[in-house]
């Protein structure tokens, strides 16, 4: 099972992500602004070469990731989506 964890924890730890290009990355990542999806080898090492070269790129997908983390999956907005889930959940 595939979830957003490893994005956070790679932003957690000041590193940029390339990710399989499935549905868990895909509603959490956004392309080339909070890091990369890849589909195949060759979409791996482009991603991760530009990532390495590139520390302008680097540092700007890694602070977009960060302001995405920071906005997104910190405890109080955590937890309004669960709050939300357990109202549809109710009767």
């Amino acid at each position: 099972c595939k979830s957003e964890l490893k994005y956070i924890e790679f932003t957690a730890l000041g590193v940029p992500i390339v990710a399989s290009d499935v549905d868990a990355y895909k509603d959490t990542i956004e392309e080339g602004v909070t890091g990369f999806l890849a589909n195949n080898e060759d979409e791996w090492v482009n991603k991760l070469s530009m990532l390495i070269e590139d520390p302008k790129l680097r540092n700007g997908i890694l602070n977009n990731a960060r302001e995405d983390i920071l906005k997104n999956y910190n405890l109080k907005s955590r937890a309004k989506q669960w709050d939300e889930i357990f109202k549809n959940l109710m009767p």
